[in-house]
């Protein structure tokens, strides 16, 4: 992830959900980055759900959510 637009901490936060399971709350990227335009990865493991899927649910809660890519092994 990489916040390109806000240059403050708490512009941007988001709640991610990975199978129905909360792995990051009020996220903010900006603050976890410690800069503008700097990227940040966030790692999880998980197994794929019963139908072999990984259902990955954002919910915004100052602004819009955000992400930049999602890589799956």
């Amino acid at each position: 992830m990489c916040e390109t637009y806000f240059n403050t901490t708490g512009s941007r936060t988001f709640n991610v959900t990975l199978n129905g399971t909360q792995v990051l709350t009020a996220f903010d990227i900006r603050a976890a980055a410690g800069a503008i335009n700097k990227a940040n990865v966030q790692q999880f493991t998980a197994n794929a759900n019963a139908s072999g899927q990984y259902v990955i649910q954002f919910t915004s809660v100052v602004n819009q959510s955000l992400v930049s890519g999602i890589e799956i092994q």
